[in-house]
């Protein structure tokens, strides 16, 4: 039986106690509790604030369902960072911490499930090529594992996310079978899914056993957007996705639409030189229409 719950983190106008007498308004039965860093600071947090949210849901009828910690917490500029796998140790540390206050909230408010995400691939990890982000990556869960205590009904999950380096449901079974502990599982999101999935549906189905939490949203056919950089060897496949191509020695960017592609420039319009690499690249893309060009 699949029961519904919302997120706190799509009410952050809010307080946190409002946010919760308002999802148990809207009928829904479960909230997931997520971290913010205005809103619920898990480094804010204290005996009286945990009280305080034991009481409202003492009033109410929906339960807590999930624990989120937070993706734009430390850097929103750079959501997810520093990651389980940056290759600054002291980094690494923050989030694991971060991640370990999420397992004791949830310990706290009787949660089973904690959820985070596995973070990206940087230029930091380019740069450094003797760094396998992969164990630097699995290391770091492992260290949150051990925050679990064996006796506790509390599993670990991972969500799999468009351009993450745990990006497709395929790798996050993968991650999951090598890890190879029983509070280690993944967290699926319907448009994360969508957006990373050639055959999201099959994908889906091969996952669900390994499925402890779902998010759904309102994912459009048509709207799949994929981001990637720009490199020599690019490959747009226009069947799965439209792109927003970012392009490092510039900082701008190029959408790659069916209908309307645009260039986002800075400074100075793009000259002709730059303006031929753009229509050699939507030339890959099945001779789409000459990109607008739009200064950020």
């Amino acid at each position: 039986m699949i029961k519904l719950s919302y997120s706190t983190f799509g009410l952050t106008n809010l307080s946190y106690l409002d946010s919760i007498t308002e999802v148990d308004k809207a009928g829904y039965p479960g909230i997931e509790l997520s971290f913010h860093r205005d809103q619920f600071n898990p480094f804010d947090i204290t005996d009286e604030k945990i009280a305080a949210i034991k009481k409202r849901f003492e009033t109410v009828q929906v339960k807590p369902a999930c624990v989120s910690t937070a993706s734009h917490f430390f850097t929103p500029q750079r959501p997810h960072e520093p990651s389980l796998m940056t290759p600054d140790l002291a980094g690494r540390k923050r989030r694991i911490d971060l991640v370990q206050r999420g397992i004791d909230f949830a310990r706290k408010m009787d949660v089973s499930l904690v959820t985070f995400g596995s973070g990206f691939i940087r230029d930091e990890h380019v740069a450094n090529p003797s760094v396998n982000p992969r164990e630097l990556l699995i290391d770091s869960i492992q260290q949150c594992l051990r925050s679990v205590h064996d006796d506790e009904d509390i599993t670990l999950l991972i969500e799999p996310e468009p351009g993450m380096y745990i990006e497709t449901l395929q790798q996050g079974m993968d991650l999951v079978k090598e890890i190879n502990s029983p509070k280690f599982q993944l967290h699926l999101d319907l448009c994360h899914n969508f957006c990373s999935e050639q055959d999201y549906l099959g994908a889906l189905a091969k996952a669900a056993p390994y499925a402890k939490f779902l998010h759904v949203s309102d994912a459009q056919e048509g709207y799949n957007l994929k981001l990637v950089k720009m490199t020599d060897d690019l490959k747009l496949d226009m069947d799965f996705a439209h792109y927003l191509i970012y392009f490092p020695d510039s900082a701008e960017y190029l959408l790659v639409d069916r209908d309307h592609p645009i260039y986002f420039y800075d400074g100075e319009k793009p000259d002709s030189r730059k303006l031929k690499r753009i229509e050699s690249i939507l030339s890959f893309g099945q001779n789409l229409p000459a990109a607008r060009l739009r200064r950020l």
